[in-house]
């Protein structure tokens, strides 16, 4: 969640930081909503990427997978 304001087609740029790297991407919002945070408007947005260096993001997904304790009840 951002508090400033995000719009579809909107341009980005981010920066995905851990422990071991700082992954920095372009991309464009490709959806975004708006909600209540503590009484303040926040933004949620979807975020496609403009020619993502796909290594270095598997990379960053691999590093902040986590193994889920929790079983599914369906």
């Amino acid at each position: 969640l951002v508090h400033t304001r995000l719009r579809p087609s909107e341009p980005l740029r981010l920066a995905l930081i851990d422990s071991d790297a700082e992954v920095k991407v372009r991309g464009v919002v490709a959806w975004s909503s708006v909600e209540a945070d503590h009484g303040v408007l926040a933004y949620r947005a979807g975020v496609e990427f403009i020619n993502p260096d796909a290594l270095s993001l598997d990379a960053f997904c691999v590093r902040r997978m986590t193994t889920s304790t929790v079983e599914p009840t369906f």
